[in-house]
C-alpha cells in the first residue's frame, strides 16, 4: 500500500463527508416555553370560547375590557412590555353551572412552530347552579401569532 495514496484518500473522503453534512440541519429538541399567569378566573365578562394572540396594546386593552365588564370596580389593566412580550388567552365561553375549567398546560416550540396546550375540565360531581365563564390568561416572550397552534385536552371529572 501506497502512504501517500492512503492520506490522500482519506483526506479526499473526510472532505466529502463534510461537504455532505454542510447542507444537513438536525432537528431541533423540543423547547417548553416559560409563561406567567396574568389572570385567571371563572368569571369573565366575555361569554364567548375564543383563544387570543395578542402583540399589542390597543387589543390588550380591548380584551382586558370585555374580561373585567362584569366586575365593579374595574381592576386596571395589568401593564404589559409588547415589544419583548406576547398575551395568549383561553377561555371557555358560558358554561351552565361551576365546576368548569380552563388552564394553559403549557407553551412548546418546535422550529418556530409553536403550539399551546389548554386543559378543559367540563363541569364538577357538586357544583353551583351559577353561569361561569372561565379564563385564563398568560404572558410569554415575543412570539409570532401566526406560528401558533392550539391544543385542546378536555377531561371530565368522574364522580364516585
Amino acid at each position: 500500500m501506497n502512504p501517500n495514496r492512503d492520506r490522500v484518500l482519506r483526506r479526499a473522503l473526510i472532505l466529502g463527508i463534510t461537504i455532505g453534512l454542510a447542507g444537513v440541519t438536525l432537528a431541533q429538541e423540543p423547547a417548553e416555553t416559560c409563561f406567567l399567569t396574568v389572570a385567571r378566573s371563572q368569571q369573565s365578562g366575555n361569554p364567548e370560547r375564543k383563544n387570543y394572540v395578542i402583540n399589542d396594546k390597543s387589543e390588550w386593552e380591548e380584551l382586558w375590557e370585555k374580561v373585567v365588564a362584569n366586575v365593579s370596580p374595574k381592576p386596571t389593566l395589568p401593564e404589559i412590555d409588547f415589544t419583548r412580550r406576547t398575551i395568549i388567552a383561553v377561555f371557555q365561553g358560558s358554561q351552565p353551572s361551576g365546576g368548569y375549567e380552563v388552564t394553559i398546560t403549557n407553551i412548546v416550540n418546535t422550529e418556530g412552530h409553536i403550539q399551546v396546550t389548554v386543559k378543559e375540565f367540563l363541569g364538577a360531581c357538586v357544583a353551583p347552579g351559577i353561569v361561569t365563564k372561565p379564563f385564563h390568561i398568560v404572558e410569554v416572550d415575543k412570539l409570532d401569532a401566526a406560528a401558533i397552534e392550539f391544543r385542546l385536552k378536555q377531561k371530565v371529572r368522574k364522580c364516585a
